[in-house]
Parts: C-alpha cells; structure tokens; sequence
C-alpha cells in the first residue's frame, strides 16, 4: 500500500510539534484519509532521551548522543511505517541530527578527532540517504511567536536562526523538494500546509 510520509522540518521553537497535531486533526476531520487519519505522528525520540539520560546525568547533549537520536528517531519513523499507516508525519525528520551534530558538545579530550569525523560521516551518509523517504517537506521558518519548550534549554534568538538556517541550507544543498510555510500564524501554516497535502492525499486515495 502507497504511503504518505511527510516532514516537518524547523529549528527549536518553529511550531513543528504545534503543526503536526493540528495537520492530524484536519486530515481526519475532514476525511482526505478515508478511512479517517489514525495517529501516524511519530513521536519525537529526542525528548524520550533527554527524559531518561541527559537530565538524569546532568549533562549536555554530544556528537555522539546525535548519532544514538538519529538511530532512535528513525526505528520510530520505520514502526509506523511497518504499522502502514495511510499517512506518517513526523515533526523530526532523522536528517535533522545531522544539523544538531554542529551544535552539540564535540567531546574534546574525550574522543578524538577522528572519531567525531567518523559520526559526522555517517550522520552525513544517513541525512542524505534518508531524506529520499519524505514525500514532502515542510520548512518552518522562526517567523511565530516562540514558545519554550520544557524538554530543551531555552536557546537564545540568534541560535534558534542560526539553527534554522542551518537546516534550509541542508535542504538546498541536498536538492531535496521541499515547500517553506511562509504564514505567520498556526492556522494559516495549516491552510497552507493542506494545499500542498490535499492533492497528494487524493493520489494517495486514487484506485489502481
């Protein structure tokens, strides 16, 4: 059976968990997944690990635990693609811990150079091959109000841009098809985002 999988991709406080939930109750209640949408969304690995290790060890997230998210986070995404849900949306698309890799804490005196070149090959390897399994990728730009987000340190304006930018220059230079949501607000991301999905959505639907 035809899957839709779709990608919601942002830095810290870009709205992509808001939009998720609120794609999965207008795709269901308007029925363009007949039978209506079950709960395709995958949940987001990165904060199930920071609940059971980083807090727990009162540390900050390294390279390597980048490499452990991305291995978690696609299991997940694999699960209910097994489970073949219509419609899988994920607002932590596994090439998003490649971008993180630069951001995390590069375990200097901990391990060497060549194992930090190491990780970042396979993130490398990993971004650019799973990136082929999102059949449309949202780009949220950090144009809403922010809202902290509980299971992350607060990151500062500038860091939250540099992040997002960061992640639309992976997306140019992976070629990667990809539609930036330009509203400012979360309903009219919606509206806008279901421009996109509902032709899609009526592919999906379309008899063989």
């Amino acid at each position: 059976m035809k899957q839709l999988v779709i990608a919601l991709a942002g830095g810290p406080g870009s709205g992509k968990s808001t939009l998720m939930h609120l794609l999965t109750v207008a795709l269901g209640d308007e029925r363009y997944v007949n039978p209506p949408l079950p709960d395709g969304t995958v949940a987001e690995y990165a904060r199930t690990f920071i609940d059971r290790r980083i807090r727990l060890e009162e540390r900050s997230i390294n390279v390597y635990d980048q490499l452990l998210l991305h291995r978690g986070q696609k299991r997940r995404e694999d699960d209910l693609l097994a489970a073949g849900y219509p419609v899988v949306i994920s607002d932590s698309p596994t090439f998003l811990q490649l971008v993180y890799y630069f951001e995390a804490d590069p375990l200097e005196g901990v391990i060497g150079s060549e194992t930090r070149d190491l990780i970042r090959r396979e993130l490398e390897r990993a971004a650019h091959e799973g990136i082929g399994r999102y059949d449309i990728i949202f780009f949220l730009p950090p144009v809403i109000p922010f809202r902290r987000d509980p299971t992350r340190r607060q990151e500062a304006a500038e860091e939250r841009a540099r992040i997002s930018d960061r992640i639309e220059a992976f997306l140019k230079l992976s070629g990667a098809r990809y539609v930036t949501l330009r509203q400012r607000s979360r309903q009219g991301r919606v509206r806008e985002a279901l421009e996109h999905l509902v032709p899609l959505l009526r592919e999906l639907q379309a008899p063989r």
